[in-house]
C-alpha cells in the first residue's frame, strides 16, 4: 500500500541551518492537485532567497494535511522573507484551497541529520 504521506524535498544549499519556520494547515482533499502546482512553481523562487536552505513540504491525500518546514540560516534570514511580504504573497496563493488559515511556527534550535546518498528518489 501506498505511504499515506508524499514528500519531496530539494536540496539547495549546503549551509548550516540555524532557523526552522514550519507552516501546517489542511487543504480541500480535491484541490491537493492545485496546492502542488503551486508549490512547483514557488520552490525556484524561493531557493533564491538570501539565507534560504531548502525545504520539506509533507500532504496526506487522504485529509488534506498538510506540514511544510523551510530551513533557513538564521533568524534574521527567515524574518527578512517574511517582512519583505513574499512570504505572505505567498501563503496568499493557496487561500482558496485551505480549509482554514495555516498556522505558522517559528523554531530557533534545529539538529539535522543526513540519511544514506540516494535513499530519496528523485524529484520530477
Amino acid at each position: 500500500s501506498a505511504a499515506p504521506y508524499r514528500v519531496h524535498t530539494r536540496r539547495v544549499r549546503r549551509e548550516p541551518i540555524g532557523f526552522v519556520r514550519a507552516v501546517r494547515g489542511r487543504y480541500h482533499v480535491d484541490r491537493i492537485g492545485d496546492a502542488q502546482a503551486i508549490s512547483h512553481l514557488i520552490l525556484p523562487e524561493i531557493s533564491q532567497k538570501a539565507g534560504f536552505c531548502g525545504s520539506i513540504v509533507a500532504v496526506d491525500d487522504r485529509t488534506g494535511d498538510t506540514f511544510s518546514l523551510s530551513l533557513w540560516t538564521s533568524e534574521a534570514a527567515s524574518a527578512a522573507n517574511v517582512s519583505s511580504g513574499w512570504f505572505r504573497e505567498q501563503v496568499a496563493k493557496f487561500d482558496s484551497i485551505y480549509v482554514a488559515p495555516p498556522v505558522r511556527y517559528d523554531f530557533t534550535q534545529c539538529v539535522h541529520v543526513e540519511g544514506k546518498p540516494g535513499l530519496l528518489p528523485p524529484l520530477p
